[in-house]
């Protein structure tokens, strides 16, 4: 395989990772209530789950 391949599957792993663990879950959520959790710094761990 190339490199150049091997490379963008490495990134899009280590993207993945990073969104599952690391992003908060904005789904059924108003912007107007995200806002409000990022301006107060409580963001909910309750990351998506996957299907």
């Amino acid at each position: 395989m190339s490199w150049t391949f091997m490379v963008f599957v490495f990134l899009n792993v280590i993207s993945f990772i990073f969104v599952y663990f690391f992003a908060p879950e904005t789904r059924r959520k108003s912007l107007e209530q995200i806002q409000r959790e990022f301006q107060s710094g409580k963001i909910p761990k309750n990351n998506a789950k996957i299907i």
